[in-house]
């Protein structure tokens, strides 16, 4: 959406509309990146997204409230339709004083654990998550989406 769109700018679009987006992206770019929802049993794209994906990022945050909404929603994910070897999962937004392994319990195996960073937290509440990151503190996040780039994309 574009700056002052919501949900409710366009008419909804059926499960064939948003495999025939899908399918035409693929035929334009290389790789298509899309962030989907995470109430997917009423948003239709990013169903669609999950289910025709190459790869999937499943990131969830250590926080109480990520695991648990994470856990109502897991059950959705175990359908049939959704190819688990394709999904990569990742701890995200991983603070010094929480526990990620018990994210682990909830996610299954974690193949990826991002970072807290200060220096992301304040590009994102600026508006500005395009600008490089650049600062020391910064590193270990840097480090790890280099490794998930590297592993989803062969780069």
């Amino acid at each position: 959406m574009q700056k002052g769109e919501n949900e409710y700018t366009y008419p909804p679009y059926t499960e064939k509309q948003a495999t025939e987006l899908l399918d035409g992206l693929r035929e334009i770019v290389p790789y298509v990146v899309i962030d989907c929802g995470s109430y997917i049993a009423n948003d239709i794209l990013s169903a669609v997204a999950l289910m025709e994906a190459d790869s999937v990022l499943r990131l969830a945050n250590c926080d109480l409230k990520s695991v648990s909404y994470l856990s109502s929603q897991l059950p959705l994910l175990g359908d049939a339709k959704w190819d688990a070897d394709k999904q990569y999962k990742v701890a995200a937004n991983i603070k010094p004083q929480q526990a990620a392994e018990h994210i682990g319990k909830v996610l299954g195996s974690v193949a990826f654990k991002l970072p807290y960073s200060a220096e992301l937290e304040e590009q994102y509440l600026a508006g500005n998550l395009l600008a490089d990151l650049t600062m020391k503190d910064s590193r270990p996040f840097r480090k790890e989406l280099e490794k998930i780039i590297r592993e989803v994309f062969g780069c």
